[in-house]
């Protein structure tokens, strides 16, 4: 990691480090050139059990924060109520919000708007489920595209149309559909 980039001569005249102790050590214009670059503020520390680190520091590539165990943000104790206390805010393109292990992403609140200016897609790889005291789906067209269900039309129906166009008719199929499905 600590090679040199061949665009870049090192300026080690620039590097300041103090070390404060083994477990804290501030890092300036470090010329090392490594996977996020050269580094140009580091405020790395460190704990003395299991050894766990946690860095502040600004990189070539634009990294800013890394720990090894959580990271937690709290803000606004002194703020307004109606004012925003944690702005994630991208100027050019995506933020990304992974969970690798569980996989689970929670997002809490008393009110929770998800709003976007374009158009929105919910994928989902198993079921997606939507509970509430009531639900309202209004817009222009809604539709839906599904085998089976009460908010899928008969004639759409995977039932309905194994029997089309067979001697079973769907008339037939309807009336059963109704006895199952109630």
């Amino acid at each position: 990691m600590a090679n040199s980039n061949p665009n870049q001569i090192p300026k080690t005249y620039l590097r300041h480090v103090t070390t404060y102790n083994p477990l804290v050590r501030q890092d300036v214009c470090n010329p090392a050139y490594g996977m996020a670059g050269a580094t140009r503020w580091k405020v790395f520390t460190a704990t003395e059990k299991e050894y766990k680190r946690q860095s502040l520091e600004f990189a070539e590539n634009g990294t800013f924060l890394n720990s090894d165990e959580c990271i937690e943000i709290v803000a606004g104790e002194r703020g307004n109520d109606k004012g925003e206390s944690v702005c994630v805010h991208s100027r050019r393109g995506n933020i990304s919000i992974t969970a690798d292990r569980t996989g689970t992403i929670k997002i809490a609140g008393s009110h929770i708007v998800i709003q976007g200016d374009g158009d929105m897609e919910w994928i989902t790889g198993n079921d997606f489920t939507i509970k509430g005291n009531n639900v309202n789906i209004s817009g222009n067209a809604v539709n839906t595209d599904a085998l089976s269900g009460n908010q899928v039309p008969l004639e759409s129906q995977f039932a309905f149309k194994v029997f089309e166009g067979s001697f079973v008719g769907g008339d037939l199929v309807a009336g059963a559909l109704g006895f199952f499905l109630g």
